[in-house]
């Protein structure tokens, strides 16, 4: 995944290179069309951009004028539509923007470049491009980092160096980003893990402890590491934060590295740590910055991951954490950008499907790990999980409320820590397998925001996995299309459908109504099939005497709450845009529904009529451009 993109005119490649360079040579992933391989020229750079987190777009005269192709205001106007949270436009040479693209760019921070200059040596440029490097490598995957040339993190953990230093320096690694003193205080754990594992303190590093931590004792501690303290922007707040990180961009993949492969011991001790710290309460939010530690070691050595932290903390006979559930469902997603590691995260879900011991606790743990983000990573993986456990999932009230709760049922389109209260689930686990002395999930997770990564990002992969429900709640039953047996993919796709909102705020984490009519039914109109193919299947069958699910009434009350919004905003004084996706999307539910009669066609409107004008009606019903 690319950190920064680059939009630019081929014209002034020359003396944008050197800007390219300067952003690779500090640690930062950069794209720009002469990265495009063979294929799709247009897709690709639209995709590069879905995965940026900064935007860079150089305009000169020539690349806005009348008959120019247009690529760098396409490309601004895509970055806009993404919402990107950091997007720089910087204009080179002095003439009138087109009014089309300065409305567009009028409520950014821009940058005035002179034609022909060294635009590094541009104060307020290089400054905003600093900024943007920062911002942009804040939770970045360290997977595409080269390690550091030479032996430096090796010279960590020989006699020469401190206790302290050695345990500063893995705490900066881990905890990379969060605040700096937090980290220097969480440090000390460390620090004393390994004196009672590896090394006690000699007389004189005892004497040397200082008994309070000054900002000029910070700052020579982390010195000490090559660790720094900086001020950058919370990415929800705006706030300047002052937070650690390493000077070298690539010390901290270089000591991990290092630590995972070649010292056991240490890396035995660092393990132990990060178990303990994620389970206390004092330390809880370091959750998200600890899984980014564990999925740099996935990315390693996944197999060894496994061996060292996986099988304990999955393990039924031993008890469920689910602060360990929740670490992970983020490490095997990560493991999951390697398709090699397919079949073994696969055998962990399945081994925890299996269990006979806490089985309650341990489908929960399954559920977690398969629709949170690995769910929209790799959906066919989830899709085992779900058949694995369907009809459980809705006979179970406990398993019920872990599933409502997962990224992937909630419409997440982004790897997302979210809240998950588990007081009824304990209470099932003890009431239902009270024989096995079940424990069950030991404790709810506090909701953890992610501060290392800005949310603007691409609504696909929300969608594709809905479109894998889909395909499994349209397959037919033996042969016969039997679909209200499939309660658990049909329930899923409801319950998601009520969970989108109907339009996306700029900071809107989950898949809506309008990324399904806009963005999505215009790149990818097969998805938009698949799932109004199931959704009219479902409401024509008819339900199992014993269920309580009822697809019929669960459609039309998606479709009503979606009316209703839509009809709050149009009284509140909103603006809808051009395609209204209400419309678009209840029409396109009213064509499917025609073949099967008028009176069919008329469950998508018999709950929603109330919130909708008589022409919204009229609209539905003579057909909107589809």
């Amino acid at each position: 995944m690319s950190q920064i993109f680059i939009s630019y005119p081929r014209s002034h490649f020359a003396a944008i290179k050197p800007v390219i360079d300067y952003m690779r040579t500090r640690g930062a992933s950069v794209w720009y069309d002469g990265d495009v391989v063979v294929g799709n020229f247009e897709d690709q750079i639209m995709e590069a951009i879905d995965a940026c987190k900064a935007f860079v777009a150089f305009i000169t005269e020539a690349s806005v004028a009348a008959g120019s192709t247009g690529w760098v205001e396409r490309e601004i106007s895509y970055a806009r539509d993404s919402r990107k949270p950091y997007i720089y436009p910087c204009i080179i040479g002095d003439f009138q923007l087109p009014q089309s693209l300065d409305r567009s760019i009028s409520s950014l921070q821009q940058g005035a470049l002179e034609e022909g200059s060294n635009y590094l040596e541009n104060e307020a440029f290089k400054k905003q491009i600093d900024f943007l490097i920062d911002v942009a490598c804040q939770g970045a995957s360290e997977s595409s980092r080269p390690v550091p040339v030479g032996a430096t993190p090796a010279e960590w953990f020989t006699h020469e160096r401190s206790v302290k230093a050695e345990a500063l320096a893995l705490t900066v690694a881990c905890l990379e980003y969060a605040h700096a003193s937090a980290v220097l205080t969480v440090a000390k754990s460390l620090e004393a893990a390994f004196e009672v594992k590896l090394r006690p303190l000699t007389e004189e590093e005892a004497k040397a402890q200082p008994r309070s931590i000054s900002a000029a004792t910070q700052s020579a501690m982390l010195s000490e590491v090559a660790a720094e303290r900086v001020s950058l922007p919370d990415p929800w707040t705006g706030k300047n934060e002052n937070v650690v990180r390493f000077k070298d961009r690539n010390w901290r993949h270089g000591l991990l590295s290092h630590v995972w492969l070649e010292l056991d011991e240490v890396r035995e001790v660092f393990l132990a740590w990060i178990s303990n710290l994620l389970i206390q309460k004092d330390t809880a939010e370091f959750g998200l910055y600890i899984s980014r530690t564990l999925g740099t070691f996935a990315l390693l050595d996944f197999r060894g991951l496994e061996i060292n932290v996986l099988d304990h903390w999955l393990d039924p006979e031993r008890g469920l954490d689910l602060h360990h559930v929740r670490a992970c469902a983020t490490i095997m997603a990560v493991a999951a950008e390697d398709k090699s590691n397919t079949p073994q995260i696969e055998a962990q879900l399945i081994r925890l499907l299996s269990s006979r011991r806490n089985r309650l606790a341990a489908r929960q743990a399954a559920l977690i790990i398969a629709l949170g983000p690995l769910g929209l990573r790799r959906p066919k993986i989830a899709m085992e999980v779900l058949r694995r456990l369907d009809r459980q999932t809705f006979a179970n009230d406990a398993l019920l409320e872990v599933f409502l709760r997962t990224d992937a049922i909630y419409g997440a389109k982004k790897d997302d820590e979210r809240d998950i209260d588990v007081s009824e689930m304990q209470e099932a686990v003890a009431s239902e397998e009270a024989s096995e002395s079940a424990g069950g999930v030991q404790e709810t997770l506090e909701t953890m925001e992610d501060r290392l990564e800005p949310v603007a990002v691409s609504a696909l992969p929300a969608a594709e996995f809905l479109a894998e429900l889909a395909d499994w709640a349209d397959a037919k039953v033996d042969g016969k299309p039997g679909l209200i047996k499939r309660q658990t993919p049909l329930a899923a796709l409801f319950f998601a459908m009520q969970r989108m909102p109907l339009l996306t705020s700029k900071r809107s984490n989950r898949l809506t109504l309008e990324d399904l009519t806009s963005d999505i039914a215009d790149k990818w109109p097969g998805l938009i099939d698949r799932l109004i193919r199931a959704f009219v299947r479902a409401a024509l069958a008819r339900p199992l005497n014993e269920s309580r699910y009822v697809p019929k009434r669960h459609m039309q009350e998606a479709m009503r709450l979606f009316a209703r919004e839509r009809d709050m905003i149009r009284k509140n004084g909103g603006a809808l845009p051009d395609r209204d996706p209400y419309l678009w999307f209840a029409a396109k539910l009213y064509a499917a529904f025609l073949p099967y009669g008028d009176d069919t066609a008329a469950l998508v409107l018999e709950r929603s009529s109330a919130y909708l004008l008589d022409k919204d009606i009229a609209a539905i019903r003579s057909g909107l451009p589809l």
